[in-house]
């Protein structure tokens, strides 16, 4: 006769189910009742780590109950079935297993293991939002256990009393259960006790979570997490590590709770733990609420809610809460009748299932949506009744924040300031920095409103530091993402400071905001580009890689239509087939599921690696602009939109001055929408010029001019006459934009006074997309070591010829090899850029409005998109992208530019040559070809690329703007 762990390891070798049954057979003397419950707790504890084998050990339990003849063996076999249920999330299967379990006992005359089976049971009921219930069989059977001496299955079910407990609100009492069961563990000393301490810590971290104890919190729930991993458990690793995650998020710490909801949801999908990768789901939507990407926070809370109906389970705990997150995600994207629909079946949910404190959180976010639909009467109601009648202390202070606001809606200054700063004490008891920031913003403009201008700046600022801490803890390439809602808070400063004439001041807060993301990314030199950091990568980075390259054959095939141009020319063996509509259709649905899986694997590989950007606060990390960066006779103009307000700083070495009021931002779009309309206009006249007698095209030619001409005036009057006088002495002009004014080229602004372009006024003029980078480009274009150039000229089979003779020419200039047609592959930019000097790309160009990241450049088999550039490493002194539209991109929180420019000045450049339209492809190449010429001269790039523009100007066939205009650069200004 074999010994019970004998028994159990050979029983586990055995592959065969029924060579497990034989072995039983053959040892069924030796099943006694110490056997089959180590057979149990074997069982169980392989339910941790591999439930298949867990539920086939949990049969061959109820087999040897046949074999042995002892019932209660059976009730053994039938509780780690039960549990598995659990696991797998069918609490209402569990269940059943439960009760059958414990009505076998009980025949049997065991009312210990009769009362362990509802130690599960407890969990299930507690689960599906019986907590009272749950409660009184929690009671019941830990009393009887505590009896008999079960401390280890007492301290379960006590642990299980206090969860109840917890989902009651009642926390404290909680703590007191979770105290009751380590006091029974504490007199026990063995694996098994240790094995039970994990999850008594876990709890208390999560009720000292709730409690908003977040230190303690996660302290315990590290010490669960040793436990677990010192035995191999991996679910439970994964468990605890989502109730670190929490107490990450509720800290602010949002990048580290992201990272850790990742991890954990590959184990549980890998595991099919549906009910934990629920819950997993909408808490990473919570995340991305507070990250300000509530397309993600949308798209989490729906993944939960599809798991939820395909399980039939919406009714439940988690199906309130994918509910509640959704209608927040919706609120946040101004959605409204969508995030109505979403918290009331939130609400629904939980008053059928009697969700305690629920219908206050989600009446929180109603009276929010009530805020926004203009029906704050019905608001206030909604929180004065939560105000009274929860005891959550994360729901209260947010309570008061909206009636705060309400209340300064109605000019009720004093109860605004009341609520206020109530909230904010709360917040700060709670260390909520997420809420400290609101409050302080929100007493701000109490202050402003109310005329005391001083205390309302020193509450704005207070907002700034706590704002800033928090988007110093979240990835450095998400921040602007997280800016995304509040950059309302940098606004209401800059604004205050230019009302107290603190110009200096004003333009400082400007810059802590503007283009932060990527200041900080080039500034600290971070790395975010796609490679494997560790071992565990590997994986993920070649999944990566392998969508690249499915990317590129899939541009590749599509780019033989691509504008159609010149391909119904070629015949013969030269001309490709031209897809069907449907081929197209199906081809660019297959580019964007790609896409969007590159995006998404990208952003996880981020995230998982964000060690290098977490905790770099601003604070410590942000300098105010030197001036002394720019030289005698360059003045810098940066522009900032404050409320509906556009106001310029005009910097130099020796002082900031503003200048107020130059338009509002209605007007400003109204003027550059005109703009873009005659340069349509422009484009549809070329194509209807060769049917027009010459004469007639040279009057339709001047009368484009002489409307794109005063377009212009209106602009230079609004954005520049204004600041002339301080502007007159200098030479060189560097133009940091805002919003739309990126899209704007200021070199053809136009002075009627004089006649002339801003081109013909400024020796140089530079865009910046932050006075900060300055410096930083002209850094790297004084520290390159790179060498040569590489030129790629690509036509698409002929459609844009010019690209080709353009490249040829400029390698011509240049002394070097132009990498034509077939040989401009992205394969040649990938080995040759990244030690080249200068980089020219004569190619056809694409912006992509909905997804500005692939952004395209067509060379040979594929796209050259801005996320290849994200993941290059360039030396470049100089990148000229002479294509359409190149310098466009969406503008993302703290202006933000996100398209080639911010790709570029990532991957190394120093300077840029862009395009903010589409480009005629023969003065394109006059200018390109021309610009060089002068660089090569010894010209500096910006006087370069002026007096290119120049020529084109003075030529009577490209004197409008629309040829010569489109370029702009942007970075380090000097030579070559």
């Amino acid at each position: 006769m074999l010994t019970a762990d004998d028994f159990i390891t050979h029983l586990e070798r055995l592959d065969d189910p029924a060579e497990q049954r034989r072995l039983i057979e053959r040892e069924a003397a030796s099943l006694t009742d110490e056997t089959v419950q180590r057979m149990k707790a074997r069982a169980n504890d392989l339910l941790d780590s591999n439930i298949a084998r867990g539920v086939a050990l949990a049969e061959n339990i109820i087999y040897a109950s046949q074999v042995s003849g002892q019932p209660v063996h059976r009730a053994l076999g039938l509780m780690v079935q039960a549990n598995a249920h659990m696991w797998r999330g069918d609490q209402h299967a569990a269940i059943r297993l439960y009760d059958e379990a414990q009505a076998v006992a009980l025949a049997a005359g065991n009312p210990v293991e009769a009362a362990r089976s509802q130690v599960g049971k407890v969990g299930a009921l507690m689960y599906l939002g019986e907590h009272r219930q749950a409660i009184a069989i929690a009671q019941k059977t830990g009393d009887v256990l505590a009896s008999h001496g079960q401390f280890l299955s007492a301290s379960t079910v006590y642990v299980n009393a206090a969860n109840c407990y917890s989902q009651l609100e009642q926390n404290d009492k909680a703590l007191e259960e979770y105290r009751k069961a380590e006091a029974l563990l504490e007199s026990l000393d063995s694996v098994t006790s240790r094995k039970h301490l994990r999850l008594i810590y876990y709890n208390i971290s999560v009720a000292l979570c709730n409690l908003g104890r977040y230190h303690e919190s996660l302290e315990y729930s590290q010490q669960a997490y040793d436990i677990a991993h010192e035995y191999g458990m991996l679910l439970d690793e994964t468990k605890f590590l989502q109730s670190t995650a929490n107490s990450y998020y509720s800290l602010g710490d949002y990048n580290k709770a992201l990272r850790l909801f990742h991890q954990i949801s590959d184990v549980l999908e890998q595991n099919n733990l549906l009910p934990f990768l629920i819950n997993c789901k909408y808490y990473m939507s919570s995340c991305y609420l507070e990250l300000g990407r509530y397309e993600e926070a949308v798209e989490q809370a729906e993944i939960a809610l599809k798991l939820l109906r395909d399980k039939g389970q919406v009714l439940t705990i988690p199906g309130a809460f994918a509910n509640l997150y959704l209608g927040r995600a919706w609120l946040a994207l101004g959605e409204l009748d969508q995030s109505q629909q979403a918290l009331l079946a939130a609400n629904q949910i939980a008053e059928q299932l009697n969700i305690p404190g629920f219908k206050q959180r989600s009446n929180l976010h109603l009276a929010a949506l009530c805020i926004e639909q203009g029906q704050p009467h019905q608001a206030e109601l909604l929180l004065k009744e939560l105000l009274q009648n929860t005891g959550d202390q994360h729901i209260g202070p947010s309570a008061r924040m909206q009636l705060a606001n309400i209340e300064l809606e109605r000019a009720n200054f004093s109860a605004a300031t009341l609520f206020a700063r109530q909230a904010l004490s709360d917040f700060e008891g709670l260390g909520t920095q997420g809420g400290i920031y609101q409050a302080y913003y929100l007493l701000g403009q109490i202050h402003q409103k109310e005329g005391q201008l001083e205390e309302a700046l020193g509450a704005y600022q207070q907002s700034i530091e706590n704002l800033e801490q928090l988007r110093g803890r979240v990835a450095s390439e998400t921040r602007s993402m997280f800016l995304r809602s509040k950059g309302k808070v940098y606004e209401a400063a800059v604004a205050l400071s230019l009302q107290t004439e603190a110009a200096e001041g004003a333009f400082n807060l400007v810059e802590r905001v503007k283009s932060r993301a990527l200041v900080e990314l080039v500034g600290n030199q971070l790395d975010i580009r796609v490679k494997v950091r560790d071992e565990a990568d590997g994986p993920l980075v070649a999944e990566i890689e392998g969508l690249r390259m499915r990317h590129n054959d899939l541009t590749g095939r599509l780019s033989i239509w691509q504008e159609n141009a010149g391909v119904d020319d070629l015949t013969g063996p030269t001309r490709p087939r031209l897809l069907t509509q449907a081929e197209r259709e199906e081809l660019v649905q297959e580019v964007k599921e790609c896409e969007k899986r590159l995006a998404e694997l990208t952003e996880r590989l981020q995230v998982k690696n964000a060690h290098y950007a977490e905790d770099v606060t601003l604070a410590p990390t942000y300098r105010s602009f030197d001036r002394t960066t720019l030289q005698p006779d360059e003045v810098l103009v940066e522009y900032y939109v404050a409320g509906d307000e556009l106001v310029a700083f005009v910097v130099t070495r020796e002082s900031v001055e503003v200048v107020r009021g130059l338009t509002t931002v209605a007007l400003l779009n109204r003027q550059l929408s005109f703009f873009r309309l005659n340069l349509a206009g422009t484009v549809k006249s070329l194509g209807e010029a060769a049917q027009m007698e010459p004469a007639v095209w040279v009057a339709r030619r001047e009368g484009l001019i002489r409307n794109s001409q005063a377009l212009l005036q209106k602009l230079y009057a609004l954005l520049l006459a204004p600041l002339a006088p301080l502007l007159a002495p200098y030479k060189r002009l560097v133009i940091v934009p805002h919003g739309s004014l990126h899209y704007l080229p200021f070199q053809a602004l136009y002075n009627g006074a004089t006649g002339q372009y801003l081109l013909e006024t400024f020796e140089e003029v530079v865009h910046l997309p932050a006075a900060s980078l300055l410096g930083l480009c002209r850094d790297r274009a004084s520290q390159t070591k790179s060498e040569g150039a590489l030129v790629l000229g690509f036509s698409n089979c002929g459609a844009l010829p010019c690209t080709v003779e353009e490249a040829s020419q400029v390698a011509a200039t240049l002394g070097c090899e132009p990498y034509l047609e077939e040989a401009a592959s992205l394969e040649r930019f990938r080995a040759s850029a990244p030690t080249a000097r200068l980089i020219h790309l004569a190619a056809h160009g694409r912006y992509r409005e909905d997804a500005p990241l692939f952004s395209s450049l067509l060379l040979a088999q594929g796209e050259l998109t801005g996320y290849e550039f994200f993941n290059t490493e360039l030396q470049a002194s100089l990148i000229c992208l002479s294509a359409c539209d190149s310098g466009l991109g969406a503008i993302g929180g703290g202006d933000e530019v996100l398209g080639f420019s911010r790709a570029c000045l990532y991957a190394g450049a120093s300077s840029l040559t862009l395009s903010l339209w589409r480009v005629d492809d023969r003065a394109g190449s006059l200018l390109m070809t021309a610009f060089y010429r002068y660089l090569l001269a010894g010209q500096t790039k910006a006087a370069a690329l002026r007096q290119a523009q120049l020529n084109l100007l003075n030529d009577p066939t490209y004197r409008h703007p629309f040829y010569w205009a489109p370029f702009i650069l942007i970075g380090d200004s000097g030579r070559l």
